[in-house]
């Protein structure tokens, strides 16, 4: 299960959108196309696109769905960025009922 949380107090800036059903527009073509990729290959896949910020959304996600495991991605980011972006993966591994697996992103095999 494929869980992605559409902020709305991140739309707006660059590169992103004022309009919160192009945002969503965006993001489920993107859902989808992930969802398609995995099948090809074998894995059954669904996704949740739910409004919210991201540790609580994957938080409710699991719980909703009887998540036995959260699998997170990092972004391999350093300094103030990984502080920023690693709070999402910092939150669920503090506050989720579930384990947490936190999988470093790999700029190698990101297009693989």
């Amino acid at each position: 299960l494929i869980v992605n949380a559409l902020d709305l107090g991140r739309l707006s800036g660059r590169g992103r959108h004022d309009r919160v059903d192009q945002a969503r527009a965006e993001r489920e073509a993107r859902l989808v196309d992930l969802v398609r990729e995995a099948r090809s290959r074998g894995v059954s896949a669904e996704f949740l696109l739910w409004e919210g910020s991201p540790a609580e959304v994957v938080t409710d996600a699991a719980t909703s769905e009887d998540a036995e495991m959260i699998v997170v991605g990092t972004r391999g980011r350093r300094g103030a960025g990984r502080a920023i972006l690693g709070s999402v993966s910092d939150a669920l591994v503090r506050t989720s009922g579930v384990p947490v697996l936190v999988v470093p992103w790999d700029r190698r095999t990101a297009d693989a």
